[in-house]
């Protein structure tokens, strides 16, 4: 089969799929805010997201989800690319440029507005902000802290998806201190450190802090 040259794929080619793992779309949920997480890969963000999902009956939107599909709709559609570098920029833009429909397409839907985003905002904070600010949802933030020893046998253990485990222990380092900038120069809602605590006690107490806040 010959390679077709690149172009965009469609929001609604995406959805399609990915709409299969949306949980609680049709709950109607009228508090306009997006939790969201600072943590490097391993720290625990998609078990506690996944947690937070079930109890508050929130949309959760995983990042790493949504790569996925569409590297698989790229490799069905037999897309040609100048190398490995080409096609995981190509796949990284297109995933973000879904989520940023995706939003806009939950807010003209207008029944659960209560949504997780399940991704680091340390290296995207201000990108997720405007997004956010553009469509009138408060940030509810939540630091996600583990050591970095722990951090490496998390990651060894994980469904690793594009990158292979070499790559994330590889790139480890980078996180950790891009984590600890984001962290020094804002301050979110709650801190958890998933080394002190269990993920039941870790959700717990995030839920307990969000239901404080009006």
């Amino acid at each position: 089969m010959n390679k077709e040259t690149f172009k965009n794929i469609t929001f609604e080619e995406i959805y399609l799929i990915h709409k299969r793992n949306l949980k609680y779309l049709e709950v109607r949920n009228e508090r306009r805010t997006a939790l969201c997480f600072s943590g490097v890969p391993g720290a625990g963000k998609t078990t506690i997201s996944k947690q937070l999902e079930k109890e508050l009956k929130a949309i959760r939107i995983e990042i790493d989800e949504i790569r996925d599909i569409v590297s698989k709709i790229f490799e069905q559609k037999n897309l040609e690319f100048r190398d490995n570098e080409d096609k995981y920029l190509k796949i990284k833009n297109q995933s973000y440029k879904y989520l940023e429909q995706l939003l806009k397409y939950l807010h003209k839907n207008k029944k659960n507005s209560l949504i997780i985003l399940d991704f680091s905002l340390d290296r995207r904070y201000f990108y997720v902000q405007s997004l956010l600010d553009n469509l009138n949802y408060k940030i509810f933030s939540i630091s996600i802290e583990a050591d970095e020893e722990q951090l490496r046998e998390r990651i060894k253990t994980r469904d690793s998806g594009m990158l292979d485990h070499s790559i994330y222990l590889k790139m480890l380092p980078n996180w950790i201190n891009d984590h600890s900038v984001f962290n020094s120069q804002h301050k979110l809602d709650i801190y958890i450190n998933t080394n002190k605590l269990t993920i039941e006690e870790s959700t717990s107490e995030i839920l307990q802090q969000f239901r404080a806040i009006k």
